[in-house]
């Protein structure tokens, strides 16, 4: 591990903190601040990246992480990508309660329950449409599908995040790490400090809402956060009309 953030180190880690909703409204040179004392270690290509509570938020500096969840197909997070803001803040923990297990009912919203179920068939039989509908949402999958008999679904679709393969960097990828303790240590008696817990606490909400619910049941935490960051919280009066079959635009969204 090394502490050794140079100016251009400093402008993608200061970017992409300043870029994350948990920091939105936080003064800018803090962030920088807090860019320029992370430790950096260059991780060897393949090599895989461990997302947990307690650990850092992680940022990427150069290179490229390869991210796959279930059986998608892999997406690549280039210079600036951030990862790991659920464990660094410690919301794993939040999420537990709601993690599939196998021969237990998943309890949703107002008591509602009802088991997890995996489609049968491999990634290869399945169209990338369905491969998306099944990392998403795999009861929909599975009763699409119709092939065989469902599997219960126990713990999250496995999300898998390794180091890349490239001739642009051959000796692996750049990260960043950054603790909650360095964020606050930078930020003390701030008001940045207060923004930011008032952004993580608003965002966390959106989170606990979208695993109560189950809407996007089995899918890893860090998935979802990462949904929950850019969804949107409207109110709505007891009675009044969300949207009517074939409504298209802002209301179909609802």
């Amino acid at each position: 591990m090394q502490s050794g953030m140079d100016d251009a180190d400093i402008a993608v880690a200061g970017k992409a903190l300043a870029g994350l909703p948990l920091f939105q409204g936080c003064d800018a040179s803090l962030l920088d601040a807090v860019a320029s004392q992370a430790a950096t270690r260059t991780v060897a290509e393949h090599k895989e990246l461990f997302l947990s509570d307690g650990a850092p938020m992680i940022v990427v500096l150069s290179g490229e992480l390869h991210i796959c969840v279930g059986c998608s197909p892999e997406a690549v997070a280039g210079a600036g990508a951030v990862l790991n803001t659920v464990g660094m803040l410690g919301l794993h923990e939040v999420a537990e309660p709601f993690k599939p297990k196998a021969g237990k009912p998943v309890t949703g919203a107002a008591g509602t329950e009802g088991a997890i179920v995996l489609a049968e068939g491999s990634p290869s039989q399945m169209k990338n449409n369905e491969i998306f509908i099944h990392n998403l949402c795999p009861q929909m999958a599975s009763s699409a599908s119709g092939a065989g008999q469902p599997k219960i679904m126990s713990g999250w679709l496995r999300m898998e995040v390794k180091v890349g393969s490239s001739k642009s960097f051959p000796n692996g990828s750049r990260i960043a790490e950054i603790s909650l303790d360095l964020i606050e240590r930078i930020m003390a008696g701030s008001p940045s400090l207060t923004r930011m817990y008032a952004n993580r606490d608003s965002l966390a909400s959106h989170f606990r809402t979208m695993l109560q619910h189950a809407m996007f049941p089995g899918v890893p935490p860090e998935v979802v956060w990462a949904i929950a960051r850019v969804a949107e919280r409207q109110t709505f009066k007891p009675g009044q009309l969300l949207c009517e079959e074939e409504d298209v635009g802002d209301h179909a969204d609802v």
